[in-house]
């Protein structure tokens, strides 16, 4: 995988001040999406918890969300409290700078950092090419949703595989989602969602299956993803990328810029 320098980011987002108005409207989003999904909130000073026992071995519903200065011991013993009934814990921390503050004592409690980019849509966004891409039903993902998590893991078991697939529904449920997707032999090998609340849209879960990559598919969803957000008169439409790998680098050339910096703790 590339690896991406820390400054080599910072030094992309220091010319982008004119743009800054804009992550305030992508946590925003991110609360408000986190809030509309969980079953369950529990606010805590410095932030609120989700969760979801429909889909206990999701990280994504089952976590803390940081929103404000939080104290690390009061965190970690809240998010034991929180989680104590899910085999995982898992903290993101919506603020860049809080979040380096909190890294050095996560860390030290056995947590793994990962360092994400927050990306918005900048200007006329790069050319939708020819594959052909459809917008399905999310039931029609379950197939390729499965597989890709079977490729990744073969040793998962059956329940485990149906939830993270079906947890999407309950995505589906808080937003107008859709899927866009390329089919190829009779079923789906690449796809990605669009997720809009208001005049805001996020770009997720890009994915092609191993064998069907290089052939500009993953381009082609994602462009038909941003083509979804303009109907949809979505004036910001953004993602999420890990810093420390390689795709961010993609979405980069269809158009995204980076604006800002998140964190997400997790321990096993």
């Amino acid at each position: 995988m590339q690896q991406v320098p820390g400054g080599t980011v910072q030094r992309r987002m220091s010319g982008m001040n004119s743009i800054g108005g804009v992550l305030p409207r992508v946590v925003a989003f991110q609360e408000r999406l986190a809030r509309r999904t969980a079953q369950t909130v529990t606010p805590f000073r410095g932030g609120f918890a989700v969760l979801d026992d429909r889909y206990p071995v999701s990280y994504e519903h089952n976590q803390l969300f940081v929103t404000a200065p939080a104290a690390a011991p009061e965190l970690l013993a809240e998010t034991d409290r929180v989680l104590r009934r899910r085999r995982h814990r898992q903290i993101t921390v919506l603020d860049d700078a809080l979040g380096r503050r909190l890294a050095p004592r996560l860390q030290a409690a056995g947590y793994v950092q990962d360092h994400l980019v927050v990306m918005a849509l900048q200007g006329r966004p790069g050319r939708p090419g020819s594959v052909p891409v459809e917008r399905v039903p999310l039931e029609d993902l379950r197939q390729a949703v499965s597989r890709s998590w079977t490729d990744q893991d073969p040793d998962l078991p059956e329940d485990v595989v149906r939830q993270l697939f079906e947890r999407r529904f309950a995505t589906a449920a808080a937003c107008q989602l859709s899927s866009h997707v390329v089919q190829a032999n009779g079923g789906v090998v690449a796809w990605c969602h669009l997720y809009r609340l208001g005049d805001e849209a996020q770009v997720e879960s890009v994915n092609t299956l191993p064998g069907w990559r290089r052939r500009g598919f993953a381009r082609a969803v994602v462009m038909d993803a941003v083509a979804a957000a303009a109907e949809a008169a979505s004036d910001l439409v953004f993602l999420l990328a890990d810093r420390e790998d390689w795709p961010w680098r993609f979405y980069e050339r269809l158009g995204f810029a980076v604006i800002g910096e998140q964190h997400v703790f997790v321990r096993r």
